[in-house]
């Protein structure tokens, strides 16, 4: 009874220890890269409908785009790595 119990719990730590593994693997292989350019989507935030705020982060600058479905518009713009205190 009790080989059965420690055969049991040894092989469910062995699939959680390879799940772990498994999943910071793919999450290391689906992050997304910086472009040829250097553009690099930092943050998405839906606004509900086809509305929504995007941080951008290109040649140095952190872009605030509102984008929706006629278009997309320049909110704010500053250096990257610029985070001021709220």
């Amino acid at each position: 009874m009790w080989t059965s119990l420690i055969q049991f719990l040894l092989a469910s730590l062995l699939v959680i220890a390879v799940a772990a593994w498994g999943s910071r693997a793919l999450g290391r292989w689906l992050r997304p890269r910086p472009g040829p350019d250097g553009l690099e989507i930092r943050a998405v935030v839906p606004l509900g409908g086809r509305r929504l705020l995007c941080v951008v982060r290109w040649r140095g600058d952190d872009l605030l785009l509102g984008v929706t479905d006629r278009g997309v518009s320049l909110l704010d713009r500053r250096p990257a790595g610029g985070d001021e205190p709220a």
